[in-house]
């Protein structure tokens, strides 16, 4: 099936969607205090896996990682394979933007 113009443009519009909200819950992770003095992602650093762990301090790989995320919810939602090709793009995004 070819995808058409305004694919095209709803697939820009998922990506940067997309972008936005990783973007978001990054500074939201990195921002939000869980006791005093020590972020979601601290405490998630010290008391969770070590591959979360590393995933934590790194905004590319946590944008990555919480694009999947999204786009597996929204292709439940939806049925539209197309967005499974969206965390490619949208992660430049999301990095670009909690930098």
């Amino acid at each position: 099936m070819v995808m058409g113009f305004m694919g095209l443009i709803g697939f820009m519009v998922a990506a940067l969607l997309t972008g936005c909200l990783t973007s978001w819950v990054w500074c939201f992770v990195n921002k939000w205090e869980v006791s005093e003095d020590c972020t979601i992602s601290q405490w998630v650093q010290i008391h969770g896996p070590k591959k979360v762990g590393e995933m934590m301090r790194c905004p590319f790989c946590f944008n990555w990682w919480t694009a999947w995320v999204v786009v597996v919810v929204a292709l439940v939602v939806t049925g539209e394979w197309w967005l499974v090709g969206v965390p490619f793009f949208s992660t430049t995004i999301g990095r670009l933007l909690s930098s």
